[in-house]
Parts: C-alpha cells; structure tokens; sequence
C-alpha cells in the first residue's frame, strides 16, 4: 500500500494485516553533489516502489523522509525517531527505513527499526530494461531482509 488516498481506504479494511512500514530516505541538497543527491533518491524510490509491489497488501510506503545532506544525520535520526513512534504507535510493528547514503549504515532511529542500505547504482545512463533488470536484483537482496524480520 502506498500512501494515496486509494492506498488509505484498502488500509482502513485491512488495517490488521499491514504490519510493516518501508520509509525512503532521500537525501536533498542543491550546494553540493546535487546531481548525485537526485540520482540517489530516484533509486531509493524505485527500490521502494518495487518492494512494496512485492508485498502489496502487507508493507504500507509512506511519504519519502528527505533531508538536507548538510545537516548532521544525529540530529536527522533523533528527528525521524518522531516518526518511528508515529509509526509505531499506529500499529506498524516492523519499521523499515531505506536509503543509498552510507552514513545511514551505523544509524537507527530506534532500536527496533532497521536501517537497510543499498549501495546507490547510477541509473540515468540505463535504457529502461536495464533498470528494472537492476532494480530487480537489489530487491531480490532486499526481501530477505524483510521475511526474516516477520
């Protein structure tokens, strides 16, 4: 499920089932390495999208949690934890945050979430084939992940 308003009516149905919560974290930042910041927030995207196609009807994809790449990823952590009781307070017992940006690796917004990194792949020179060939592939790593967390 994805956050529409589609997306929001199926949920109040079947609100019982959708346990887990899958946030894109995309990075935002026009002083510096701005090409590299979009590029890096569409895979994050696609990569998301692609994972909740996958497990459509349990996982709910929110809104992207954008941040400025200029500001400490502390204070950004201790911000998206406001998100992370949200989320958790709503019923979303498994909370999963993905992002291309390393830093992330050693940071968590709370203990129970988990922060999965994929290794950001440039996909503007890719012919549409080729990108979901590779989007495909790094899902296929990502889902392990999740099954093993249920």
């Amino acid at each position: 499920m994805r956050w529409n308003a589609e997306s929001l009516n199926y949920y109040a149905e079947a609100k019982e089932y959708v346990d887990t919560a899958l946030i894109p974290l995309v990075p935002f930042n026009f002083q510096e390495k701005t090409q590299s910041a979009a590029e890096q927030g569409e895979y994050v995207q696609l990569l998301s999208e692609g994972i909740e196609n996958q497990f459509a009807g349990r996982i709910m994809l929110t809104p992207p949690y954008t941040y400025l790449q200029t500001d400490s990823l502390k204070s950004q952590c201790e911000a998206l934890k406001q998100w992370d009781d949200h989320l958790l307070e709503a019923g979303f017992a498994h909370r999963f945050y993905i992002t291309g940006d390393p830093a992330w690796r050693s940071l968590s917004p709370a203990e129970e979430a988990e922060v999965i990194w994929m290794p950001p792949i440039s996909l503007s020179s890719m012919e549409m084939k080729q990108v979901k060939s590779v989007i495909s592939q790094q899902i296929d790593q990502i889902v392990p992940l999740i099954t093993g967390r249920w």
